[in-house]
């Protein structure tokens, strides 16, 4: 085992350790909260008890965030030679050298068939979780859904919050879902299309010389750009996030959105569910 991994696995164990310890740590205080008298559940009280655990806690927090910079500057080495390649990677290399007019109209059919279905999925997934997220977007900015915060109604506010995370539940639990079994449903379409791949190759000769140029489909392009550059997309994806996720909190202390959010979950805490 290389020295980067070594210290990427030391991390990884010391933080799983240290957010169960702190997941422990806080359901004790919340027990010892709850027998500490008649009136348990008061801001001296709650405070009192989460400083004595605020050490894990706090540690925990400064790994999660120390796991950024340390996935930049100490990444994990690239893929060993000799390692498995996917299906998906295989069929990729497969198609850049596949010659289209040597196989046979059957075969070809059923390669188009297998390929045009995954694309499909893909699609539809697309198509839902757009939709849900759409959905539960709708709900989620109008304001007649959350009267309960505008009245200064505490009564109604849990039940508004439980009633909201059961609409967007009921919005994305099947595109959810539907995610979760498209993995397995590709996975076992992509074995079958390499099947009938090698077969045409190696039964129609379908395939194209050395010094022939690639016979690389649309789609072939598309997939093995995301491919080769998975890691550089999901970085700039990720400081892409990174940077809107201060620019709003940036704004949200500007404009005293924080307050108000503060304001809020005092409500919540204190008059709703009891701590107070």
């Amino acid at each position: 085992m290389s020295k980067v991994r070594l210290v990427h696995l030391i991390y990884g164990i010391t933080l799983s350790l240290l957010l169960v310890a702190s997941g422990f740590c806080f359901m004790v205080a919340c027990v010892d909260i709850y027998r500490s008298g008649s009136n348990p559940f008061t801001p001296e009280s709650i405070g009192s008890h989460f400083k004595s655990i605020c050490v894990p806690v706090y540690i925990t927090i400064a790994l999660v965030i120390g796991s950024i910079p340390l996935n930049i500057f100490l990444p994990l080495e690239s893929v060993k030679k000799g390692a498995k390649i996917s299906k998906k990677q295989t069929l990729l290399s497969l198609y850049s050298r596949f010659d289209y007019t040597k196989a046979s109209e059957e075969r070809l059919g059923k390669i188009n068939k297998l390929r045009y279905t995954r694309l499909a999925l893909y699609i539809v997934a697309v198509l839902l979780l757009l939709g849900g997220t759409i959905a539960s977007l709708v709900y989620a900015l109008n304001i007649e859904n959350f009267k309960a915060f505008a009245d200064d109604n505490s009564s109604l506010i849990n039940s508004s919050i439980i009633e909201g995370s059961l609409v967007v539940l009921r919005y994305m639990i099947i595109p959810l879902i539907y995610c979760i079994a498209l993995v397995f449903v590709d996975s076992f379409i992509a074995s079958r299309e390499l099947l009938v791949v090698k077969a045409t190759i190696k039964e129609d000769k379908a395939m194209l010389p050395k010094d022939a140029p690639s016979n690389e489909t649309i789609i072939d392009k598309i997939q093995g750009f995301f491919t080769r550059h998975k890691k550089i997309i999901l970085l700039v994806l990720r400081i892409a996030l990174g940077i809107l996720a201060l620019v709003l909190i940036i704004t949200g202390i500007v404009n005293g959105g924080m307050y108000t959010v503060l304001q809020k979950a005092n409500k919540l805490c204190q008059e709703c569910i009891g701590l107070g």
